[in-house]
């Protein structure tokens, strides 16, 4: 119980010790936002176009470098679903409220199909984009390799394995909340 009330309190200590940065990337502190995303195919499987929400949490250290981390919700087609754990870097190159800047996402992505889930895959998705205040909107590259199992069509076969690579043309538009 003692160590759990000491942790409690170190963390307590911990994140109130930030501040929250005012909406200039210049300005060190806490920084989260939402980003509403989209997809467009650019591989030839039959992984088509898809749709997302991520969820952006991180510290703006100061000189225009973030670094923080992104979860979310993506939505594929033929009744697929994808839950994306990313790490990101991010550097703005303006020391003012509307500033370009570079990006890159690292992570991995759990890969669902109707309710149940079915692989997994890693993701590297470096971009560019403009915050404009408290939004933003960014444009790039997403490559994703694993693999999935899926139910054979034939019962006897059980599950089918199969490695899977895909490229898309990233776009998203986000709302900083902090």
């Amino acid at each position: 119980m003692n160590n759990r009330l000491l942790i409690c309190t170190f963390a307590f200590v911990l994140l109130s010790s930030f501040e929250v940065a005012a909406g200039n990337p210049y300005e060190r502190g806490y920084c989260g936002w939402v980003e509403a995303s989209g997809a467009v195919n650019i591989s030839d499987n039959m992984i088509d176009n898809s749709f997302g929400l991520l969820v952006v949490n991180g510290m703006n250290l100061g000189e225009g470098a973030f670094v923080g981390g992104c979860v979310g919700f993506g939505i594929r087609p033929y009744e697929s679903f994808a839950l994306p754990l990313l790490g990101e870097m991010k550097y703005s190159f303006l020391d003012k409220k509307t500033t370009p800047f570079v990006s890159i996402r690292v992570g991995a992505e759990i890969i669902g199909e109707q309710q149940e889930l079915v692989g997994g895959a890693f993701v590297f998705s470096p971009g560019v984009g403009l915050e404009m205040g408290r939004f933003s909107a960014r444009i790039g590259y997403n490559l994703e390799a694993g693999a999935v199992s899926s139910p054979s069509i034939v019962p006897e076969q059980g599950y089918v394995n199969a490695h899977i690579r895909n490229s898309s043309f990233y776009f998203g538009i986000g709302w900083r909340f902090f």
